[in-house]
């Protein structure tokens, strides 16, 4: 689980992504939509991913933050 902070009320997208930048996880649309002032958890779900290196990319206006997760089964 990832804890993000948020720190302006405003729409936000973000995917995880593998280390090839394929996709993985969630659907480009559930990271996507307005999240209030405060601290948010991200449940990543790894079930059907191989171990290894992944991406959370995370934008608003013009933040971006792009978070490292290593997947250990």
């Amino acid at each position: 689980m990832l804890r993000v902070p948020i720190l302006l009320s405003q729409e936000r997208n973000g995917r995880f992504s593998d280390i090839n930048g394929r996709v993985v996880g969630f659907g480009e649309s559930d990271l996507q939509g307005y999240y209030p002032l405060g601290t948010h958890n991200i449940l990543f779900d790894g079930t059907g991913l191989e171990s290894g290196i992944y991406f959370v990319r995370l934008e608003a206006g013009d933040f971006t933050q792009t978070q490292k997760l290593v997947l250990m089964k």
